[in-house]
């Protein structure tokens, strides 16, 4: 259940994110060599982005991981 929560955040944030950046999942997919299918997923709704690709994300938007 608690995983079901941070997966519908995440996909609002990867969604807010792109529309901000006026980036396509496409665009996304390119730029983080991520696949594009595994970014409409994130968006979804149905998977987190884990490790390397979380990391991509983070790095291509210079956005910071707090862990609490």
């Amino acid at each position: 259940m608690e995983e079901d929560k941070m997966a519908v955040r995440v996909a609002d944030q990867i969604a807010t994110l792109l529309f901000q950046r006026k980036m396509t999942q496409k665009e996304l997919a390119k730029v983080t060599d991520i696949t594009e299918s595994a970014i409409s997923h994130y968006i979804k709704g149905d998977r987190v982005p884990r490790g390397v690709n979380l990391i991509k994300m983070l790095r291509h938007w210079e956005l910071l991981l707090i862990i609490f």
